[in-house]
């Protein structure tokens, strides 16, 4: 058996679902945005509710719900100092910047981002049983 991986785009699977985190975030916490249509015996009124727009924007919010909890679930698998890592970096919902979160740890530039490259690659594994990993043939 072969399990060796591409670390660079396994490195780059993690970073492109984790920049979304925080949207997925904002449309989970919007979930008292998605009304459905009052179903019941009375006249039917006209309304400016879309039915399909309700319908789309219901299936993006258990989408994004979804993804969260198992990203979660990953971040949860991981070492605690990577998990919150990670999590600082991409979870919160206040986004701060590097510099201020490698000065907050105390690190140096160069040790924080081998510490993130090692979080990703370790997060890729954990997510979905390995689903972000770039295996190579």
């Amino acid at each position: 058996m072969n399990f060796d991986y591409d670390e660079k785009q396994t490195r780059n699977n993690a970073k492109d679902l984790l920049n979304n985190a925080r949207r997925m975030q904002a449309i989970v916490e919007s979930q008292s945005y998605v009304r459905s249509p009052v179903m019941s015996h009375a006249p039917i009124t006209h309304s400016n509710i879309n039915s399909e727009v309700v319908a789309r924007m219901a299936v993006k919010l258990a989408e994004a719900s979804e993804e969260l909890n198992s990203i979660n679930e990953a971040v949860n698998l991981m070492d605690e100092e990577q998990g919150l890592l990670l999590a600082r970096k991409y979870l919160d919902k206040n986004k701060r910047s590097d510099t201020d979160l490698y000065l907050n740890m105390n690190l140096a530039a160069s040790s924080f981002y081998r510490r993130v490259d090692k979080a990703l690659v370790e997060f890729a594994f954990c997510y979905r049983g390995g689903e972000l990993v770039a295996w190579t043939s």
